[in-house]
């Protein structure tokens, strides 16, 4: 860095005695033509050829070296505090991936290796990180590889209205993988052993793996003696 310093300022100095330099020697040129004028003509034609001839060339150099000064990159940024030295990776799981890529910017890079469901960590927030918390990395110089949650994987609920109890398990509990239970409920006008209904209702999303509750119809309610008789 202090030799970057170093040339930064030497170049800067040439950039400004150059041109200096140009304007030096145009006077001295502009001095000696009109000292020449006492001489003869013949004299004094050289000294012109020479004075333009040396003003062409420091104007080119001069330029030279103010569009290179212009054109110079950048100084390099100055390296975040403790650059290159070991530390000991901190816990991140649980943490919202954006807000750690920011807030550790200077420590390592942060890239997300997966996005995956997760019914536990809200979506965003990262659920696995490679190196592991504890693992020693090098400051500025590392790359952590993390997991980031896609939230609750949400499911549609099939429409199962109609069908035998047993299908409609199988559709909703092997093909949906939804946990199913079922209450059973007197019906006029729906056959025995058929779903009456759903909960949640048919076409809505739930939560992959959650509990989806069918009523199945008994049948009709059977008649019952009036005991009074």
């Amino acid at each position: 860095m202090c030799a970057t310093l170093v040339y930064i300022g030497t170049f800067d100095i040439l950039c400004v005695l150059i041109p200096l330099a140009a304007v030096i020697v145009m006077l001295v040129c502009i001095i000696r033509l009109i000292i020449a004028k006492k001489e003869k003509r013949k004299q004094m034609k050289k000294v012109k050829i020479a004075a333009v001839i040396s003003a062409i060339i420091v104007t080119i150099i001069a330029s030279k070296a103010i569009y290179d000064y212009i054109k110079r990159p950048p100084p390099p940024p100055p390296l975040p505090p403790g650059f290159g030295t070991v530390e000991k990776m901190p816990n991140i799981i649980g943490l919202s991936y954006k807000e750690c890529k920011e807030n550790n910017s200077d420590k390592f890079e942060l890239t997300v290796e997966i996005m995956e469901y997760s019914s536990e960590y809200p979506e965003g927030t990262i659920i696995d990180q490679k190196p592991a918390e504890g693992a020693e990395y090098l400051v500025g110089l590392s790359t952590v590889h993390c997991t980031v949650s896609k939230g609750v994987r949400m499911v549609t609920v099939s429409n199962v209205i109609g069908l035998d109890f047993e299908d409609a398990r199988t559709i909703l509990g092997d093909n949906d993988k939804f946990v199913v239970g079922f209450v059973s409920e007197y019906s006029d006008d729906v056959p025995k052993g058929k779903v009456i209904a759903t909960d949640p209702p048919e076409f809505e999303k739930a939560a992959y793996g959650s509990a989806v509750k069918l009523t199945v119809s008994g049948g009709k309610e059977p008649d019952v003696p009036d005991s009074t008789e």
